[in-house]
C-alpha cells in the first residue's frame, strides 16, 4: 500500500517534469527559429561569428530555464520549512507559558513525609484522584516537588540527571507500552500490543521487569485489569523475586 502511494507521487513528479520539459523545449525551438530567420534575412549585415554566438547561447536557454525553475521550486520548499519551524517554535513557547501557569495551581500533595526502608514492600491505597499517581511520578521527576526533597540511597534525586535517575528505577503502570518485538517464536507483538488483552499486556510488562531487577519498582495500578487469583499470584511472585528491591504498589483496593 505504501509502495503504491509512493509510486503515485513519483509518477506525478515525473509527469510534471515532462510537462515542463516539453514547454521549455518549445520555447527554445521558437527562439532558435526566429534567430535563424533573422540571420538569413540580415546575413549581409551580421557576421557569421555573431550568428554562431547567438545560436550557441540560445541552445543553452533550455538548461537556463530548467535551472531557474528548479531553484525557484527549491526556494519555495525551503521557505515552507522555515515557516513550519517558526510555527512550531511559537507553539513550544506557548506550551512553556502554559506550564508556568499550571505551576500556579493548588498543590496536589501537601505535607507528605515518608520513610521507606530498603527492600520494603508497601502499598499506597486511596480513591481515584487523591494523588497516588502524582506520588509515583514524583520519583521519576515527571513532576518536580516545590518544597522538600526525595532522597534515594542518601542521594537527592534533584541533584542527578534524569537519565541516571530513570535508568535505575522502574514503573509499571496500568497503561503498559509494548513494542513490535517478538516475545516467543510464535507470539509476535503487534503495534501497541493490539493482539493482546489489557490484562495480558500488564502481565507482559510485569514479566519484563522480572528480568531487569531494578532496586526501586513502582507499580501504579499495574494489576487493575487482572483477576484476583492472578493478582494474588503476582503479589507472591513480587515478594519472592523482588525480595532485594524496594517495591511501592499503588492500588485503589486492598
Amino acid at each position: 500500500m505504501f509502495l503504491d502511494l509512493e509510486n503515485r507521487v513519483y509518477f506525478l513528479y515525473i509527469s510534471v517534469q515532462r510537462w515542463l520539459s516539453v514547454r521549455l523545449e518549445t520555447i527554445s525551438n521558437i527562439l532558435i527559429f526566429f534567430a535563424s530567420l533573422f540571420a538569413i534575412i540580415f546575413k549581409l549585415d551580421v557576421g557569421p561569428s555573431i550568428i554562431g554566438l547567438v545560436l550557441a547561447y540560445i541552445l543553452q536557454t533550455t538548461q537556463t530555464f530548467n535551472l531557474i525553475v528548479n531553484q525557484s521550486f527549491k526556494l519555495e520548499t525551503d521557505m515552507n520549512s522555515v515557516e513550519h519551524l517558526v510555527y512550531y517554535c511559537n507553539n513550544l513557547e506557548d506550551e512553556a507559558k502554559n506550564i508556568v501557569l499550571e505551576n500556579r495551581l493548588p498543590l496536589v500533595l501537601k505535607g507528605i513525609s515518608v520513610d521507606i526502608k530498603a527492600a520494603e514492600k508497601i502499598r499506597v491505597i486511596g480513591r481515584t484522584g487523591c494523588g497516588k499517581s502524582t506520588f509515583a511520578k514524583s520519583f521519576f521527576r515527571f513532576i518536580e516537588v516545590t518544597s522538600g526533597s526525595i532522597v534515594i540511597d542518601n542521594i537527592d534525586i534533584s541533584t542527578i540527571g534524569l537519565k541516571d535517575l530513570r535508568i535505575n528505577i522502574t514503573i509499571i503502570s496500568q497503561d503498559s507500552v509494548l513494542f513490535n518485538k517478538p516475545i516467543m517464536l510464535d507470539s509476535p507483538i503487534k503495534e501497541n500490543g493490539s493482539n493482546f488483552l489489557q490484562s495480558q499486556q500488564q502481565l507482559i510488562a510485569i514479566a519484563r521487569e522480572l528480568v531487569q531487577h531494578s532496586k526501586l519498582i513502582i507499580m501504579d495500578e499495574a494489576t487493575a485489569s487482572i483477576d484476583f487469583k492472578t493478582d494474588n499470584l503476582i503479589q507472591t511472585t513480587i515478594s519472592n523475586v523482588f525480595k532485594n528491591s524496594t517495591v511501592i504498589i499503588i492500588v485503589h483496593r486492598l
